[in-house]
């Protein structure tokens, strides 16, 4: 005799479905039961992602996670918002990537719901990034942090997987080379400087110091018979304080 049993949901371990739509679109979607027996599903590009966004539930349900990934629903921003106070990074570091947050990533992407970023559009981010003539190093810096943000989304049980995890930044972008001032350049620039600054145009051209260097520099330093220049650390800013950093 077959039976019901009221307040019992029975338990599954997921599994993976292809569905083809109408325009011929192939999608891929991994399905799971929470912890509170609801059941959940999450849309892929492809089957590889699907199974890496299954097995990350289960990895996140086994270690107490509630395997409920309604959390997608909450914009970028706001998730930025929560995750970056409890980041223990260094002050500097948190100042930059607040920087490429704002300058690189909140733009595009920021109003968008964590369970909406799909990799197809991370992908041509990414490529935007270079084609807008950021260096390969920074666009690599801007996905790391967009990736590491994904990730605690992912451990906080807000996403069911990273969409951003297999993507990369590659070498040789789209940045054009270096353009340097002319000597008529620079002129014009000691010129348009006040008296007081006008001396660091050529000092910064001539020794190549960048503008942190320039600022912790003390007289001490200064080797005006021999011809050199000490540099021995480099002045930084960190939220309106100034502080330094030496060898």
């Amino acid at each position: 005799m077959v039976g019901r049993v009221r307040g019992v949901v029975p338990r599954s371990t997921g599994g993976i479905r292809r569905r083809e739509w109408a325009t011929g679109t192939v999608t891929w979607q991994a399905r799971w039961v929470d912890a509170g027996g609801r059941r959940h599903s999450v849309s892929t590009d492809t089957r590889a992602e699907a199974e890496a966004a299954l097995a990350a539930q289960r990895v996140s349900m086994a270690h107490g996670g509630s395997g409920d990934p309604r959390g997608g629903r909450m914009l970028l921003a706001e998730w930025w918002a929560i995750w970056v106070p409890g980041r223990q990074v260094r002050p500097t570091t948190a100042e930059r990537d607040d920087a490429i947050w704002r300058h690189h990533i909140a733009p595009s992407l920021g109003g968008v719901q964590l369970g909406r970023l799909r990799r197809s559009e991370l992908a041509a981010w990414v490529a935007g990034l270079s084609v807008g003539g950021l260096a390969p190093a920074t666009a690599s810096r801007c996905l790391t942090v967009l990736k590491a943000c994904l990730s605690a989304a992912v451990d906080d049980g807000r996403l069911a997987a990273n969409p951003a995890t297999r993507l990369s930044v590659q070498a040789g972008g789209g940045r054009s080379e270096q353009r340097f001032l002319s000597a008529a350049e620079l002129a014009a620039l000691e010129a348009a400087m006040g008296s007081h600054w006008s001396l660091v145009v050529p000092f910064a051209a001539a020794t190549g110091l960048r503008i942190g260097e320039l600022a912790a520099l003390r007289v001490s330093h200064l080797r005006l018979a021999a011809g050199e220049v000490l540099v021995e650390g480099t002045a930084i800013e960190v939220t309106g304080r100034a502080g330094g950093r030496w060898a």
